[in-house]
């Protein structure tokens, strides 16, 4: 008879996960895992298999457990400047909420793993597409509404909100400071909600161009 595993496998996964949270990949031994998930070498090694393997599931339980009420925002009732406003909130909240500032899993692998390992970045570009779809999304939505700035590209505002999103996560680690955090993302909610000056004096110059 097989002997009853005498771990929880979730909660070995989650000690995984917050220690590549902490140390990153690359500082992260397999006894480091094993220690920090409380099973042995052996069963380390039967359950998951290797480092790899481990990392690749503690990416997906941070993906569902961390970044799933984040992205929840995006099917919430509401104006989309409203939706993305609630969405960085609560993304700076959270982020200041950790006395480790360890900042984001995905973002710390995007300099640890995707520039030297091609199937981990492309894991990681796959979690950023699905924020970058999003952002367009509720962008091309407001504008068709009437809430957004129409003389901005969606795809282009989208690449701008996913850059501050991974850059929030970046600098919370360096400058966990709410005035700070919450003062790069005001002007942006700034351009997405009125057109600037000089895209309406652009505008008037274009305008008697044409007539002149």
């Amino acid at each position: 008879m097989a002997r009853p595993r005498q771990f929880d496998e979730h909660v070995a996964l989650e000690a995984a996960m917050n220690r590549f949270w902490e140390r990153g990949y690359e500082r992260t031994t397999v006894r480091d895992l094993s220690d920090q998930m409380g099973v042995t070498l052996s069963s380390f090694f039967n359950t998951f298999g290797d480092k790899r393997s481990v990392f690749e599931r503690a990416l997906q339980l941070y993906v569902l457990e961390v970044v799933g009420p984040l992205t929840a925002h995006f099917e919430e009732d509401a104006a989309p400047l409203t939706i993305l406003e609630r969405f960085f909130a609560d993304l700076i909240g959270k982020s200041l909420e950790d006395p480790d500032n360890k900042g984001c899993l995905v973002a710390n692998s995007i300099v640890d793993l995707a520039p030297h390992d091609a199937v981990f970045r492309e894991a990681v570009l796959q979690i950023m597409g699905r924020f970058e779809k999003s952002f367009e999304k509720l962008i091309r939505r407001g504008q068709r509404e009437g809430t957004v700035n129409a003389s901005l590209s969606p795809k282009e505002v989208a690449s701008l909100l996913l850059a501050l999103m991974v850059s929030l996560r970046v600098l919370v680690r360096a400058r966990p400071e709410r005035a700070l955090l919450e003062g790069a993302i005001r002007p942006v909610f700034m351009l997405l909600a009125m057109p600037t000056c000089g895209a309406k004096s652009s505008k008037r110059r274009q305008k008697t161009s044409s007539e002149n």
